[in-house]
């Protein structure tokens, strides 16, 4: 890009005011000896400034319209007093995107840019520096940050007004290049023998109100290019203490786990129960309809209730109650009542435990378990029994089914640890989700992804 300018200019002669050649309207410059161009405020005409004969580059004839900004309002941004002196209107050709960019001058600190869309301002300073790959990378490195490609697309010059350091007039074209890093942007525009490099910072719809009173300001609509998110880093500060807060709880949910007794202190296997025998399940192990004779169904018998050893509770603990039987296509329902025996408070418990399976067009299938699993939590200190009742429509020529169940004290249950870090991810995942939406709204405004890679296009 050696064959590029980057801003270096010579000293142009200019003049301080003069008629316009075409209407004869006043025109007043403000940055004397360095403006090349002005533009009629009462017919548009564009006017070399350099040239001693006040050459007409673009001939006009239409009054210009109010801009957001007037030209000649002055106003204070980032500690300097600037005076708006230029206006230039860009559009994207084949859309009906536009912005707006404003020139500002100081006579002591140069030249500045304010470039508003859709509502949101961007505050621009001019770079006398090449940028290595700007308006071909994806992606840019500039004091020690990373920008990323949003847009780049040509532009043209719909209107312009008031004066300028360069040559401009309307229907100028150029590529147009931004890379954004929020709140910082670089833009680049180039035509066939120009480079001009600007680095911007989002601006605030009311530092621009303090600075310009008189402004007529739109409201912002969606997100800015270079916008700052509300959130901030936000999201990675919160992912990162959830994930510390999601380690401690484990780590003490552990040490919890390794200090309680987890001990077993009723344990049966194999023991037969006489159960409340419901109909036959119409659906048996081999798959085909169950249709036995009357006389060959079994009587419908009533359970008779099992009683286990007492056990002692030596401390307030949560208990749990593992039962498993061997059924068949069937179902088996187990009430389970802990009775403390020198209160005769009583903590029921159901458990359900079905299983079947068969072919269905040639494939096998399941459903369903041989085992079920139940809690009780905080239950006092005492001496205790367990009294089981069960109920199946498993076939039993006496009324009997085998069954297995342990009862163990003091085990940590881990669905805490499960609810605990559910609660600790609800608010990183309420900020996280905040911020996507907020960044998915940033690059739905691009031609781009937030990789930099170029985005598909919608038919």
């Amino acid at each position: 890009m050696t064959d590029r300018t980057f801003g270096q200019r010579p000293p142009l002669q200019s003049v301080q005011a003069f008629q316009c050649p075409t209407c004869g309207g006043p025109i007043a410059l403000r940055a004397v000896g360095i403006s090349v161009t002005a533009v009629c405020r009462q017919c548009s005409t564009v006017i070399d400034t350099a040239n001693p004969n006040l050459r007409v580059i673009q001939a006009a004839n239409k009054k210009a319209f109010d801009t957001d900004i007037a030209i000649g309002t002055r106003g204070e941004l980032f500690g300097t007093t600037w005076e708006v002196i230029g206006y230039v209107r860009k559009w994207i050709k084949g859309t009906v995107y536009a912005w707006d960019e404003y020139l500002l001058f100081n006579p002591w600190e140069g030249f500045r840019f304010l470039s508003q869309s859709n509502g949101h301002w961007t505050f621009f300073k001019r770079l006398n520096c090449a940028i290595e790959g700007i308006g071909r990378n994806s992606k840019l490195t500039y004091d020690d940050q990373t920008y990323t490609v949003f847009n780049s697309d040509r532009v043209f010059v719909e209107s312009v007004q008031g004066e300028f350091y360069w040559r401009v007039k309307t229907g100028d074209e150029s590529i147009a290049t931004d890379y954004i890093c929020p709140p910082y942007m670089l833009s680049s525009e180039s035509t066939a023998d120009e480079l001009n490099i600007t680095h911007g910072v989002y601006v605030e719809r009311n530092q621009i109100k303090t600075a310009f009173p008189s402004a007529r300001l739109v409201t912002p609509s969606g997100v800015g290019a270079c916008q700052p998110s509300p959130h901030g880093n936000q999201g990675n500060t919160i992912v990162r203490l959830g994930a510390v807060a999601a380690g401690v709880a484990i780590f003490l949910h552990l040490i919890i786990s390794s200090a309680l007794p987890n001990q077993p202190v009723v344990k049966i296997t194999g023991q037969p129960i006489h159960v409340a025998q419901a109909p036959t399940s119409t659906l048996p192990a081999g798959g085909a309809m169950w249709n036995l004779p009357d006389e060959t169904q079994p009587t419908p018998t009533d359970g008779q209730p099992f009683v286990t050893q007492a056990f002692t509770l030596p401390r307030m603990s949560n208990i749990r109650i593992d039962t498993a039987t061997q059924i068949d296509n069937g179902w088996a329902d187990f009430d389970l009542t802990l009775v403390n025996e020198a209160t005769q408070a009583t903590y029921p418990v159901h458990q359900s435990i079905s299983y079947y399976h068969g072919l269905d067009d040639g494939e096998s299938w399941r459903e369903g378990y041989n085992n079920a699993k139940s809690w009780l939590s905080s239950v006092p200190a005492g001496r205790y029994h367990l009294v089981i009742d069960a109920e199946t429509d498993q076939f039993s020529k006496d009324g009997q089914l085998p069954f297995s169940l342990t009862v163990r004290r003091g085990l940590s249950e881990w669905s805490n640890l499960w609810i605990a870090l559910l609660l600790i991810a609800i608010y990183p995942a309420i900020v996280l989700f905040r911020q996507w939406s907020f960044e998915s709204q940033r690059w739905a405004n691009s031609d781009f992804k937030p990789d930099g890679s170029k985005a598909a296009i919608d038919a």
